[in-house]
């Protein structure tokens, strides 16, 4: 089975992650779909809404340990309209 880790990051889009997760979601057998972001927890997308993370970049099971460790720089605000 293969393992897909959706990465949570601040202020990320609802739909940009439902809607990829809702069709991998329905490969049960052939995928399955683990959440991560720098630290496990909640993670609040700009909705408001919060997910969690079930696993830090650096407890991912099965994930090679990076050459490097992976940061997040900061998040650009939102485009005015």
């Amino acid at each position: 089975m293969r393992r897909l880790a959706a990465v949570l990051f601040p202020n990320f889009e609802l739909l940009d992650l439902a809607g990829p997760l809702e069709m991998f979601g329905n490969l049960k057998q052939e995928i399955e779909i683990a959440t991560v972001a720098q630290v496990a927890g909640a993670v609040a997308s700009v909705q408001g809404v919060s997910l969690t993370a079930e696993y830090s970049f650096e407890d991912l099971p099965g994930a090679e340990p990076p050459r490097t460790r992976p940061t997040l720089g900061p998040v650009p605000p939102k485009a005015q309209q």
